[in-house]
């Protein structure tokens, strides 16, 4: 039996969720929105562009976040929380502080 492979952002999105929950080694996690991002990129992989900002390392996990519902049950993107929603690069900041 093959392992099936793993959703990418285009296919999660299909689905009403837009955001992905990362976990790092050391217990923080963050939930991010991800629609900047290619729908071609597997949600395993979106680790690459985040940093953790407590141990500096990269999160060891990455999946899909929560469909949020807003009143009456109408689906919403996000729920309202302060999100760092840039891809990470060389000397930005990290995007996992709290």
């Amino acid at each position: 039996m093959t392992n099936p492979a793993p959703m990418d952002l285009e296919n999660m999105r299909s689905l009403g969720i837009r955001t992905i929950d990362l976990i790092c080694g050391c217990g923080r996690h963050k939930e991010v929105n991800v629609d900047a991002y290619a729908g071609t990129e597997a949600v395993p992989s979106m680790t690459r562009f985040f940093r953790c900002g407590e141990c500096g390392k990269r999160p060891k996990t990455a999946r899909p976040g929560r469909l949020h519902r807003g009143p009456a049950g109408s689906t919403t993107t996000i729920r309202s929380m302060n999100l760092i929603e840039e891809r990470y690069l060389p000397g930005d900041e990290a995007l996992l502080d709290y």
